[in-house]
Formats: C-alpha cells, structure tokens, sequence
C-alpha cells in the first residue's frame, strides 16, 4: 500500500541542522509515511547523516544528485514519492510531532486538496530561541472553511511559502506542476505556490502553528543580496505559464501581478546602496512595459500599491533616496535604541550601583571637608 504522505526534503550541506529536522519528521504520530531524502551533491556530512538513519527506519529513501539547484531536487522528490499527499521540510527546519496527522485528518474530513497551517519563525541567540507566531493567513474568516482559491482570490494575497502544509498528489500529478529549474535555490517555491492555488478547487487553514522556520541560517536564500534577480526570473516564467494556459490567464493574471509586487518590494527592502538604485531602475523598465501590455493595472491594486508602483515607473532615483533616507533613519533610531538598552542595563547591574553609592559618599564627604 502507499503511504499517506510523502515528505520531500531537498539537502544541500545542511549537516549543522540535519539531524534535528529529520529526527522531527521520523517522530511523527502518523507513522504512514515516507521521507524522500534529495541529496543535491552535497560536500559536508549531510549524506553521511542520511546514511546513518536510513539505516535505522525503512521509511527514508536517499535520491542522491549531482548539484542542479532546489527546483530540480524538488521534481526528483516529487516524482519519486507514492503517498497519497505531498509534504515539504527544509533541512534547516523542523516540525511538531504531530503535524502530518493533524493535516492529513483535515485534508481527509474535508477533502480539501491543500492544507496549510499557522507557523513560527524563529532564531537562536545567545543560546535561547526567538520565535516569531506567523498567521498563514491574513483574514481569519478565511479559518477552518474549505476555500476555492478561483472564488476567493483573496488568498493569493497570503504569505507565499510551500512548507506548511500537504498538498493532494492527484492535484500535482493531473495539472503536471512543477517547479522552475533555475540555478541555485532562490524563488523556485514562488511558482510552485502560484501554481497550485490556480489549480486547486479546494484549500483550508489551520491557525494551529506545527512547521518551525529556521531564520538565523546563514546560508540562507534571503540572507544573500547576490539573488535579487532570480525572482524576476521566476516570474518572468509564470508570465509564461499564463501566457501559454490562457484559462488561467483570464482568471488569475491580476494576481500573478499582486504578488509580484510583493516579492519586488521584499527586494528592495534588503539591498542598500548602488545595488539598490539599478535594482529601482530595472524595475521602473520592467513595470513600464508590464502597463503597456495591460498586465498591471491600478484597478487591481490597493491605492497606496498602485502609487508606489507608480513612483517606481515614473521616478525611480526619487524612490530610491527616499528609501536610504528612511532607512539612514531607522537605522539612527534603533543604534538610539540599543544605546538606550544598554545604559538601562548598567544602571541596573550591581556594579553601577556600587559605584554610585560610593560617588554619592565621596561628594558628601568632599563637601564636609
């Protein structure tokens, strides 16, 4: 028999988080599964690590590659997997214990094709966790009930990840989504999201948080200013899977474009300087010719997007010092902050009040004398 999901984690020397995020999905209390392991050509230990527990329960498959990149590792695992629903961990993450049961169960009463649920982000300092709770969604109406996202498309405006939830072989399988086999492992799951909300006839949300976000990890996509340009790729092929599925086109094209701007302006909040200016200039050309084809347009935009996106196309060196004024600024308010912090701090520690007792006994006594 198959097993209910599939989980697919896509390893590129992650060997320093490995063993935490895998033991987390062995742990499972839906014990139905399997764990398809894509080794994208790995040099640390990670393989090693995959190695160790496969031999320990039957369940892990290891699918080793020659490195091409997360999209690639993601349609090995995907092609590779039997369950009747698709999971997604990334190796630097890790989830509850009962995560794949509680969604499975969902999907099943519900017979809902996605399910996503709430989760954490979270970092590691000084040796305690910090973690942030993240609403998978922005309206909580949207809880609980079985959504169509063609009927609904307010939840094409939810925070884009493919992690939290499982997702109905049949639905990937019969609409043959797949993920863009760009280089390197920057925006690939930006298509994947897009594409299976346009398929899918029927998704629920959970606002119960199990998938824990790993953000201190320094080799991280999003720590890396180099990548800014993979996402213009990457839309640039959804533009062309609308393009060539003309249904979808007439149906979703306002909200390929909404989300585009969300992934532009996640850019441009963290790239500074020079880079930031051709940043600003590339995407004033490229939005230019978006409104000439008629792809975006103001009606589909809130206003204070629209007049963004309009300050970009029509003034971008304006855009861009009013951006490294705000941020000179923000970043003089929290040095403020952290010079506030600090002083708080010493005036409570034992030895600033040791010293001001003392200086208050030695002024008291300069003034005897």
């Amino acid at each position: 028999m198959n097993p209910l999901v599939s989980v697919i984690m896509p390893i590129y020397n992650v060997e320093k988080y490995l063993v935490q995020s895998l033991l987390s999905v062995l742990r499972q209390t839906l014990k139905d599964i399997e764990i398809i392991c894509v080794n994208d050509g790995s040099t640390d230990r990670s393989l090693e690590i995959l190695n160790y527990f496969a031999q320990k329960d039957q369940r892990i498959k290891i699918i080793n590659i020659e490195n091409s990149g997360y999209g690639h590792a993601m349609n090995v695992g995907i092609e590779h997997s039997s369950g009747k629903y698709i999971g997604i961990v990334e190796p630097d993450d890790y989830i509850k214990e009962n995560m794949y049961e509680y969604l499975y169960d969902t999907a099943e009463i519900f017979k809902a094709e996605i399910v996503k649920s709430d989760f954490y982000r979270f970092y590691i300092s000084e040796g305690r966790m910090n973690k942030v709770y993240q609403p998978v969604s922005n309206d909580a109406e949207m809880y609980a009930t079985l959504i169509n996202p063609e009927q609904y498309k307010e939840c094409f405006r939810n925070i884009m990840n493919i992690w939290c939830g499982i997702y109905k072989k049949e639905l990937i399988d019969d609409n043959k989504i797949k993920f863009n086999e760009t280089p390197g492992a920057s925006f690939q799951d930006n298509g994947f999201w897009f594409k299976t909300l346009c398929y899918a006839h029927s998704l629920i949300y959970t606002n119960i948080p199990f998938y824990m976000n790993r953000r201190d990890n320094p080799e991280s996509s999003v720590k890396k200013a180099d990548n800014i340009y993979c996402c213009n790729k990457e839309y640039s092929l959804l533009r062309k899977f609308l393009y060539e599925n003309k249904m979808l086109e007439q149906k979703f094209l306002p909200q390929l474009m909404i989300k585009k701007y969300e992934t532009y302006k996640f850019n441009i909040n963290r790239i500074n300087g020079e880079q930031l200016k051709k940043y600003l200039m590339d995407l004033s050309h490229e939005w230019q010719e978006d409104y000439r084809k008629g792809d975006i347009k103001e009606e589909n935009f809130k206003q204070c997007e629209w007049q963004e996106i309009s300050r970009i196309i029509n003034e971008p060196e304006i855009v861009y010092d009013d951006i490294m004024n705000a941020k000179t600024q923000r970043n003089c308010n929290d040095e403020l902050k952290l010079y506030r912090y600090q002083l708080d701090e010493i005036r409570k520690s034992k030895t600033y009040k040791v010293a001001l007792t003392l200086s208050k006994i030695l002024n008291k006594f300069r003034r005897k004398r």
